[in-house]
This record gives C-alpha cells, structure tokens and sequence, in this order.
C-alpha cells in the first residue's frame, strides 16, 4: 500500500471556514466554464440559424472555460485536503485520546500533520505523546503508556495492516537499558602442539605436556 504526503499548509486555524470557502469557489468556477460553454453552443446555433460564420467568434468563450475549469480543479483539490483535516479535528475531539495510525491512516506524514493540528489551534486542548498518540493534556498520559497503545495496536490482527503501510512498532529508548544483555562465551582454547581442547585454567597440555602461552 502507498502512503501518500498531506500537505501541511492545508491545516489552517480555522480549516472549516476554509473548507466552505474552497467548496463555494469550486462551485463558482465551474458555473463559469458551463456558462461559457452553454453561451458558445448558443451562439453556434444562432449563427448556423443565420447563416452567419461562427468560426472567429469561437475563440471568445474559450478562456473563460478553460479559467472556470482550472479554478474548479483548484479549490476541488483544496477543499478536499480541507475536509481531510476537518474529518481528523471532529475525530479526535469526540475522544479524550486517539492514535496517529488510526486519525492518519494512509498519511505518511503523520507525525507533522498533528503537531500542526495543536500549532494551528484546532487540538489546542491536545499534546502529542511519544510521536504516537493525541491525548487530552489533563490525562497526563506517559510515553511509556502511549508506546503501549500503539505496538498493542500493531500486533495481531493489525500487524499486517502496520507491515503495508510500513508502520513499525516503537520501542521506548529506556527499554533498552533494562534489556539484559548476554555475556560472551569464552573463546575455546587449543594445544599448538597436539591440537588438544584446553580449559581456561589449564597451564600444561593435558595431552602432550606442553607449557601453554597465557594468549591461547
């Protein structure tokens, strides 16, 4: 699965405003191309009617269908990048906390995405937690409790759907300080004489006698 890049210029302060602005301006662009194109099939079949040459008078309309149709397309674009980030901001304020993978499921910048939410003011009331989680700041969540959430989310079931939009499972750094770590076996020593297995605390060969080098 493709993960694709929201951009971060689209989580604006008051990205619902903008949403209705981008929809009305959407509208507006394409009620222009129409306009233009209905006026030129009108003036087509007025001037077939009267036996009139409408070929120079074709280039007329034709930029204010083109100018329409790149507005629509723009503010279309936009307005659905807008309702994007709106959906996530009446997501997460319906809960007290809320998992990145689970706000940004096919964004791979993610992480950027939320803390531009608590910038822009739309999660004010929110923190990020250990790159993870959104949580309310009363609840005080730890990172600890937050990396917890998010590997139990990734394991099972959602593994694989972490695997295809490859999101790992994190690890908190303090884990690995209380990860016991294995001491090395030593290195097994030989006789250069006889090629006999020596023990660690043998000075002579057991086999042949000889004296035996502290390096072996």
């Amino acid at each position: 699965m493709v993960r694709v890049t929201l951009p971060t210029a689209c989580v604006v302060p008051n990205v619902e405003g903008r949403y209705k602005r981008m929809r009305a301006l959407s509208i507006a662009g394409l009620c222009v191309a129409i306009a233009a194109f209905v006026g030129t099939i009108l003036c087509i079949i007025l001037f077939v009617a009267a036996d009139i040459s409408s070929i120079q008078y074709m280039s007329i309309p034709m930029p204010f269908i083109v100018f329409g149709m790149m507005i629509f397309i723009f503010a279309n674009v936009k307005s659905m990048q807008y309702a994007r980030v709106k959906s996530v901001v009446n997501t997460v304020k319906t809960r007290e906390k809320v998992l990145l993978i689970d706000i940004f499921p096919f964004e791979a910048n993610a992480l950027e995405l939320a803390q531009a939410l608590i910038d822009t003011g739309n999660l004010a009331e929110f923190e990020l937690v250990a790159g993870v989680l959104l949580a309310k700041k009363e609840l005080h969540v730890s990172e600890e409790e937050a990396v917890a959430m998010h590997n139990e989310r990734m394991s099972g079931a959602g593994s694989m759907m972490g695997a295809m939009m490859g999101v790992p499972p994190v690890y908190p750094a303090a884990q690995d300080d209380m990860t016991p770590t294995k001491t090395a076996e030593p290195k097994p020593r030989f006789c250069t004489q006889c090629g006999a297995k020596l023990s660690s605390t043998d000075k002579f060969c057991p086999s042949c006698g000889t004296k035996l080098d502290n390096t072996l």
